[in-house]
């Protein structure tokens, strides 16, 4: 079986801060990888490399074969709507009520082939499920001085990037 998330020889520095030297790495179908350490060290700099947030100083970073170094902006806004990246605090735009950070990444991956309408209704459809999802549909803009939970946060921004599927 082929890897699903190829690095290879990658390196990473930020002036004089090598984050990466030589990473690599394969994860299969079906694997779970576990990525663990202080903060700074460079687990969000890996994940952001996957996804071409960053681009590696050097080496190859493949996503089910395909070079991720290489893609042109079209391919990765492809790429990007396989892979959901929670980052951490949930990464809530305060200032937008949780159905519009909702329906956020729908607006970034699908504006070519979405309209306004078509973004409300599939988000006003999660609102009428019978599950205990009703809350991430609020209309309500979250306040700046509210404090939700990390967990709701986090739910809240699963959601979100569930949706752009």
């Amino acid at each position: 079986m082929d890897p699903i998330i190829e690095f290879h020889h990658v390196e990473k520095a930020f002036g004089e801060k090598r984050v990466y030297r030589d990473l690599s790495f394969e994860v299969r179908a079906g694997e779970t990888l576990v990525v663990m350490g202080g903060s700074g060290v460079g687990k969000s700099v890996m994940l952001k490399m996957l996804i071409a947030l960053l681009k590696p100083d050097s080496g190859t970073i493949r996503f089910r074969g395909e070079d991720v170094t290489r893609m042109d902006e079209r391919a990765l806004r492809a790429l990007r709507c396989q892979i959901a990246m929670l980052f951490q605090g949930a990464a809530l735009f305060d200032s937008l009520s949780v159905g519009d950070n909702v329906a956020y990444a729908l607006h970034e991956h699908h504006r070519a082939d979405m309209t306004q309408a078509q973004i409300r209704d599939r988000v006003g459809a999660v609102a009428r499920r019978p599950s205990g999802h009703r809350e991430h549909v609020s209309v309500r803009p979250l306040r700046r001085h509210e404090k939700t939970s990390g967990a709701r946060a986090g739910d809240r921004a699963e959601a979100r990037s569930a949706f752009v599927r």
